[in-house]
């Protein structure tokens, strides 16, 4: 994938850059916490060893820096990470109930806090507030069986402690689609 990144010459700004990811087609939002990590310019810096090939950042503090994908903080800011997955929905827009959620961790994955957000929607429910959640932890986890219903329903998946780096390796939701009364209710 590629970075395309959009900093503000006025400072002070948040700014919203994206990455494109060749293998799903799709742009995801990507930003910086302290907007002085936002580079001003970008340099390729092309050593002789694939290892030392790397952009450098120049960023409005002064200083050079670099991406590092194996990094666990951003100068010793917790990297804020998240996933929204879904929408999960019914056939022909019919709401769903939500009867279990687990999660396959990686064996050295720091812990992941889980949200679930209803909606009547797809757009609604990815704007919606969470209706509980918890965390997964590394490896197995239990099943979560709240139940929650609705036309589309997104699992937010994230970590915002410095220092600690997650991947996870499945997520499962026992999901069964409503009558067509219940349609109606709802």
């Amino acid at each position: 994938g590629f970075l395309l990144f959009f900093t503000s010459i006025e400072g002070g700004a948040e700014n919203q850059h994206y990455f494109y990811d060749v293998l799903t087609q799709g742009w995801f939002p990507w930003s910086f916490d302290d907007p002085n990590h936002d580079p001003y310019v970008l340099h390729s810096f092309d050593g002789d060893d694939p290892a030392d090939r790397t952009v450098l950042f120049g960023c409005p503090d002064g200083h050079v820096r670099h991406l590092d994908y194996t990094g666990a903080s951003d100068d010793g800011t917790g990297i804020k990470s998240h996933v929204l997955i879904g929408p999960v929905s019914g056939p022909e827009g019919i709401p769903v109930v939500m009867t279990g959620l687990t999660a396959l961790l990686s064996g050295t994955s720091s812990n992941v806090t889980y949200t679930i957000h209803p909606g009547d929607s797809a757009e609604e429910a990815s704007a919606a507030p969470s209706i509980g959640g918890g965390t997964f932890t590394a490896g197995r986890n239990t099943w979560d069986r709240r139940r929650t219903s609705g036309a589309s329903i997104y699992i937010k998946l994230s970590n915002v402690t410095d220092g600690q780096t997650w991947a996870i390796e499945r997520l499962t939701a026992s999901l069964r689609p409503t009558g067509r009364t219940f349609e109606k209710a709802h």
